[in-house]
């Protein structure tokens, strides 16, 4: 199975504007350890609000984030960061923008070929040693797919958040429904 998955951090946003243009509402924070599990959630961490959707990814839309109004949120000089994983068919991405324009987006469909990585716009650093590092352990090894990492590594690099490995207590999510 694995992780099937989507996140988006934003920065210089209140978390009250965040949910408003992402059409969510709070529904308080956990107390209970099975937070990860549900379909929408948020966590505040340094200098980031983080929205997690566990539900939401679609492997056919390499593009994901178009359907995000991440321009809005962040029109007013905010800065946001997504990424998506849906590890079943080893598709991945990552995007950025920044005063409402879109930066710079990841986009790799592994099930179409391993070395697969589309690139628009200018990732930021440390993209090009995510993806030296990730080719390098490519090379002649085709069980595993490393490409696979390269958004989810640059975009975790960015905010300081991994979908598999940011360890948090329950307390410190929040949990979101749609509205």
């Amino acid at each position: 199975m694995g992780f099937k998955t989507a996140w988006v951090g934003v920065r210089d946003v209140a978390p009250e504007v965040i949910h408003e243009v992402f059409g969510l509402r709070s529904l308080g924070h956990e107390e209970e350890d099975d937070v990860i599990d549900d379909d929408v959630y948020g966590v505040a961490l340094p200098g980031w609000y983080v929205i997690v959707a566990n539900t939401s990814v679609r492997a056919e839309n390499p593009y994901y984030f178009e359907e995000m109004p991440l321009g809005r949120v962040t029109a007013d000089g905010g800065v946001a960061v997504g990424c998506f994983v849906h590890e079943t068919v080893m598709h991945s991405g990552g995007a950025g923008w920044k005063g409402g324009e879109q930066q710079w987006s990841l986009c790799h469909m592994g099930d179409q070929a391993v070395d697969d990585l589309t690139v628009e716009g200018a990732p930021p650093e440390p993209f090009a040693e995510i993806e030296r590092r990730q080719r390098e352990r490519q090379e002649g090894v085709t069980n595993v797919d490393h490409i696979f990492d390269i958004p989810v590594a640059l975009a975790g690099a960015l905010v300081g958040f991994f979908h598999d490995k940011t360890p948090r207590k329950a307390q410190d999510f929040e949990r979101l429904e749609r509205i």
